[in-house]
């Protein structure tokens, strides 16, 4: 039986390591022609070797999502290399910022803004235009769990992802009807800096504090798009914290706080 995604036209954005890394595999395997950037080059190469391996026609870009400007360029080399855009998956993001709302400096919050907000904005709006034509494709964007628990400590790298979030949910009802979907990953844990896999079963019945192999996430993305999804959290149990917290939000905020003022 022949791949949903054998022949298609996916971008995977921050694809040298972690998620993206086991998605490009994964899509690579199950027949997609993928394109992959990153900042890194040599890890980069390293993925694509993996990816060619099953899919000749996979290629790669280095390039610095940040640089806001170079996106509209960008998004017409990957075009041009591939032919079309079929899934654009919005993977890259920056996360090692850990500092307090006032200790933050203001460079670094409008750098976590750039990479983890503007950037996948910009790129989906510039890849759009061309689904919406063809009257089908998708939109991923992974988020994180920050976006629904803000936890103290992380204010820049919270809200970035929030505004990611609402971002894409607004655009999903935008587009109802169109053929083109739009896909939200909320992971919580998930092991980005080994490629060390595991039972796909883990995915629903990790308890929320498991930590997550790559590759295990990948495909529970790549089965969220196949089912066309709006929301899924990685392990799926993670959602009950949400949950609870909208029952709670004090009750919710004053563990937090507990826990970041013992830290």
């Amino acid at each position: 039986m022949a791949s949903a995604w054998a022949g298609r036209r996916v971008l995977v954005t921050g694809a040298s390591s972690g998620i993206g890394a086991a998605l490009a595999r994964e899509l690579a395997r199950a027949g997609a022609v993928v394109g992959l950037c990153a900042r890194r080059t040599d890890r980069l190469e390293a993925v694509l070797a993996d990816c060619r391996e099953h899919s000749p026609g996979c290629q790669a870009w280095t390039v610095d999502l940040a640089d806001l400007d170079r996106l509209v360029g960008f998004a017409a080399e990957v075009v041009a290399g591939l032919g079309r855009v079929d899934v654009l998956i919005n993977n890259a993001a920056r996360s090692n910022y850990h500092a307090g709302a006032l200790e933050t400096p203001s460079a670094d919050l409008e750098y976590l803004m750039r990479c983890n907000y503007l950037s996948p904005v910009r790129l989906t709006r510039a890849l759009l235009p061309s689904m919406l034509a063809r009257g089908t494709g998708a939109v991923v964007a992974v988020s994180s769990m920050a976006a629904k628990i803000s936890p103290p400590g992380e204010t820049a790298y919270a809200a970035s992802k929030a505004a990611l979030s609402a971002w894409f949910e607004a655009l999903a009802g935008e587009l109802r009807g169109t053929g083109v979907r739009v896909n939200l990953v909320y992971p919580a844990l998930v092991d980005a800096e080994t490629d060390a896999d595991g039972p796909d079963a883990l995915v629903a019945t990790a308890p929320s504090h498991e930590v997550l192999p790559a590759p295990v996430a990948a495909r529970a993305i790549l089965a969220q798009v196949e089912a066309g999804d709006l929301e899924s959290y990685l392990p799926h149990s993670a959602q009950a914290l949400v949950d609870a917290r909208h029952d709670d939000l004090d009750a919710s905020i004053d563990l937090l706080a507990r826990w970041y003022h013992r830290s």
